[in-house]
């Protein structure tokens, strides 16, 4: 799960530290300075050290608080550097060791990496100056919350790593910009930087796609099962019924060769690398759809079986005693081409709806000749 903790660029990070004034409340820390109006707490750390629940964005605070460049006061930056080791380790109590991190020194933004693949930043704070770093930034994050819905669970933890990986060693190469100088990047850096982006892309894409496929074959897998196991009683029908009409086996054969069409075409494009699915859509709905695909490929042969039986179709084979032969590798091939299947559905209907066309035309044109006293 993803830990993105970000702060609304208008309010400010900065937790409420108390003061004394008399003694302390009784859930603050212990006073660091026993004078009277000194910071002595911060009750809001307090509460999550005591939960180890921290954020990253206070984790943040008190780092960022506890430099000169942030809080002119002495006093209030000791109370927020005392606070420095505790958020930590609430921090990574309830997100995961830090194995990576990155904090500005001149603007408040920071990024890390924990060993629960839990990337955390905070962004800059906007300004026309660093608008390209800025969308980096977001399509840093936009990929990174892609990559914790699709690539989740155990088996895709090593891609899931890397991927975390690349994209905490784009920001921080992103927040590193900040602190050279107030100029913007000049356009070669900021092309360069997009070339980082778009490799991080293009590792997460090429592994979800992988892991689509995956999900979308072993649902093909399931959904083979069925369509099989009617195959199979088909088939000890005819076994155990020797006078089965020639047209039930040859309709058998082609809700078979449909069905083999199908799959054999998934795994040609899975091989080949032609294969292109939408990897977001889910690991459900993948599966699902992979499914389908054999059932679209048996009703696809007994389609073909339908129109090569009927007539309509122009292409016969040159030796009649060939022909079951014939719409058995019609519906094979039109369970491993859809696109194949609806030309051929596609010409047919528009075949059909010529003739009806022309019928009706020839009929309407004697009627009207009959009418008007017109010998025919």
């Amino acid at each position: 799960m993803q830990a993105n903790t970000q702060p609304d660029h208008d309010t400010d990070i900065r937790a409420p530290v108390c003061l004394s004034d008399g003694p302390p409340p009784a859930n603050s820390a212990k006073a660091l300075f026993p004078s009277e109006g000194t910071p002595v707490g911060i009750p809001e750390y307090e509460a999550v050290i005591e939960k180890c629940s921290a954020s990253f964005a206070q984790l943040a605070a008190s780092i960022f608080y506890g430099r000169a460049r942030f809080t002119q006061s002495f006093d209030e930056r000791a109370v927020y550097m005392r606070y420095i080791a505790p958020l930590t380790e609430a921090f990574e109590a309830a997100h995961g060791h830090i194995t990576h991190s990155f904090y500005c020194e001149t603007v408040m933004a920071a990024a890390v990496l924990t060993d629960r693949q839990e990337l955390c930043v905070i962004p800059p704070p906007l300004h026309p100056d660093i608008i390209p770093i800025a969308e980096m930034i977001f399509e840093c994050q936009r990929l990174d919350t892609e990559a914790d819905r699709v690539l989740a669970g155990p088996k895709r933890l090593l891609n899931l790593q890397t991927t975390k990986t690349l994209v905490y060693g784009v920001l921080a190469n992103l927040l590193s910009r900040l602190d050279d100088s107030n100029q913007p990047p000049p356009r070669g850096v900021i092309d360069l930087h997009w070339r980082e982006v778009k490799q991080a892309q293009q590792y997460y894409r090429r592994a979800a796609n992988i892991y689509a496929q995956f999900d979308y074959f072993l649902g093909m897998l399931m959904g083979t099962t069925v369509p099989l196991a009617l195959v199979i009683i088909a088939m000890a029908t005819i076994f155990f019924t020797p006078d089965f009409v020639a047209e039930g086996r040859i309709l058998i054969g082609c809700l078979t060769a449909g069905g083999v069409g199908a799959v054999l075409s998934v795994m040609s494009r899975m091989t080949f690398g032609g294969l292109s699915l939408d990897y977001e859509a889910g690991r459900r709905i993948l599966t699902m759809l992979g499914g389908f695909r054999p059932v679209i490929g048996m009703a696809l042969g007994a389609a073909m079986w339908v129109l090569t039986g009927s007539g309509v179709l122009s292409v016969v084979p040159s030796d009649p005693s060939k022909g079951s032969f014939f719409r058995v590798l019609t519906a094979f091939l039109a369970g491993f081409s859809e696109r194949w299947a609806q030309d051929m559905l596609g010409r047919t209907a528009e075949q059909i709806g010529g003739r009806g066309i022309t019928s009706r035309s020839r009929e309407n044109e004697v009627e009207y000749k009959s009418e008007n006293g017109t010998r025919i």
